[in-house]
Order: C-alpha cells, then structure tokens, then sequence
C-alpha cells in the first residue's frame, strides 16, 4: 500500500499508473525505485499508452523517500488507512445528510413539495457508497 502511495506521490498531472500483471516477492526495506518501476507501470492519462519513468519522477521519490525512513512511511499508511476505515461510514453518512437537507431546502425555497428517501444498491461490505438518494416530487 505504501509503495503504491509512494509511486503516484511522483507522477506528474498528466500520468498515472497501475500494478504490472506478474506477481513479485514482498518488498525489502527500504524501497528503492527501481523497485517502484519493476512494479509499476506508467501511463498517460490522455492516450492511455505506456510512457518512460523519467529522471524527475527518480528526483521526486528521493525527495519524498528520504522523509520517511526505516518503514515510516508504511507505518504511516497503515495508522491513515486505519482511521479511514473508522471514519469513512460516519463520513458518507455526513454527506449524504447534508444532500437530503439541501434537497428539502431547495424544495421549500421553490414551493414544492418532496418525498425524500435513501435506499441502498448493494451489499455495504462492498462499498460504503451503496446508498442513493431519491427525491420524489409530489402533487
């Protein structure tokens, strides 16, 4: 999860990447980019073709790689992705909230009358946004 973190932290606005197919051993500590190429492909995000790692992305993960040192970083990822997952459920559920009082605001400034409801899609283990809002106008 770090590493992953750690190879989108370098690409440029324009680029992206995703895991190349063959699988690898667990990575050793620390992690070094050549590692980060062996793993990663790097694509652009206008035509979707592979491009080149360059010298800029090598510059940038030093500059980050060097803050977080001695497994500090996954450290890190892991305590971030860990009050994630605590909070994400509150968080949607927060949203969705505030989108059910602005409907029922809009309705009122405008004269009408709403019926407003949740209703969920699919199974929450799946994802925490498997609910949608539905706002049914009434005469």
């Amino acid at each position: 999860m770090y590493m992953r973190a750690l190879a989108e932290a370098i690409l440029n606005s324009t680029e992206f990447v995703k895991p190349r197919k063959s699988q690898f051993p667990v990575a050793s500590y620390p992690i070094d980019f050549f590692e980060i190429k062996r793993r990663f492909q790097l694509l652009s995000k206008e035509s979707g073709e592979s491009v080149e790692w360059q010298p800029s992305h090598e510059k940038m993960f030093f500059e980050i790689s060097t803050m977080y040192t001695d497994k500090e970083g996954s450290m890190l990822v892991e305590g971030l992705t860990c009050l994630q997952a605590a909070m994400q459920k509150l968080c949607e559920n927060v949203v969705l909230f505030d989108r059910l009082c602005f409907l029922k605001e809009a309705a009122e400034n405008q004269k009408l009358t709403v019926q407003v409801r949740y209703e969920t899609l699919f199974d929450e283990k799946i994802s925490p946004r498997c609910q949608v809002l539905f706002a049914e106008k009434l005469f």
